[in-house]
């Protein structure tokens, strides 16, 4: 009855925050673990037990009733399933100490059920594996270790947890302060405190990015798969085809692939204004906002959600 009550209250709660532009934008991951308080940029984080579910639930069948930009039948199994194993693995059975570890090795966040690293990522050295949201600590690390940054950055946190976090916070404003990477204003250094990503919002969230990269990943293992039995099993090429969304998938790679061209130039361009030293820190910071908003305007532009259904990513 108490899983039913909530159920209907986080129904009625969409209702009341449905197009809402912060909340559209954030990805499920902080969507879900979160009640959102539109006008704020902040939230009431839930517990990571069965109290998600029912909230999940209300939540997802509204959204997917309104056919909410950011919001599709995949995402709301993997919510559902992601709730499932925090649910169950909590307190996880995997040993802190050497969950990061295996996490760097395996390049898998258990968190996320993503990969550390993307794919793209993976096809530079290891140094320069980072991101604008990489650590200012993790970056100087890689750079004199020839490891990935990201991995350094998972590392410290998975291992120190709060304590961790709080050092690389801390690193990161240094070098905001020494013009190594933009500045931020109070609200922006308040966001990235460790433990807040549960209570307030980010600017820019990656909800529709998300959508994209996955979408776009099944898509490129399609196509080069295909071109692999064209080039040695050319028999079992047009059957290959025939299977499931591959045609689909296969006829959808060149849109994805240059879609995805865009988003890794606008990628490259942060990274390089953010460790440009010659630049003033607020002229960046704003250069890197515009380049962030015209992300999202990609994105939204290439209506993700229908490139999604059309290559059935769902099979």
């Amino acid at each position: 009855m108490n899983a039913m009550m909530l159920a209907g209250l986080s129904f009625v709660y969409a209702m009341l925050v449905g197009g809402d532009e912060e909340y559209e934008r954030m990805d499920d991951l902080v969507r879900d673990r979160m009640f959102y308080i539109p006008g704020l940029k902040m939230g009431v984080p839930l517990r990571s037990d069965m109290t998600l579910l029912p909230k999940i639930i209300g939540e997802q069948i509204y959204r997917l009733s309104t056919d909410a930009p950011a919001q599709d039948m995949p995402q709301f199994r993997q919510s559902i399933a992601t709730a499932l194993a925090n649910t169950i693995s909590s307190p996880t059975p995997l040993p802190q100490l050497f969950k990061p570890m295996i996490e760097n090795v395996l390049n898998y966040s258990f968190w996320t059920n993503r990969p550390l690293v993307s794919p793209r990522l993976q096809e530079l050295t290891p140094s320069l594996q980072r991101t604008p949201y990489t650590s200012q600590l993790a970056v100087l690390l890689g750079e004199n270790m020839n490891i990935s940054p990201i991995k350094i950055d998972n590392w410290i946190q998975g291992t120190f947890g709060s304590l961790g976090g709080l050092v690389l916070w801390t690193s990161n404003n240094f070098g905001g302060i020494a013009g190594l990477r933009p500045s931020r204003d109070p609200f922006e250094m308040a966001q990235s405190f460790p433990g807040m990503g549960r209570f307030l919002t980010q600017e820019h969230s990656s909800g529709l990015r998300s959508m994209f990269y996955e979408a776009e990943r099944l898509s490129r293992v399609a196509y080069q798969s295909y071109l692999d039995r064209v080039k040695n099993q050319p028999l079992t090429a047009n059957p290959y085809l025939e299977q499931g969304s591959n045609l689909a998938r296969v006829a959808a790679f060149k849109e994805f692939n240059q879609i995805s061209k865009d988003l890794g130039e606008i990628r490259r361009n942060i990274d390089r204004i953010g460790r440009d030293v010659t630049m003033d820190p607020d002229t960046r910071a704003y250069i890197i906002d515009q380049l962030r908003d015209y992300e999202q305007m990609i994105l939204e532009f290439a209506n993700i959600k229908d490139l999604r259904e059309r290559i059935k990513i769902f099979m």
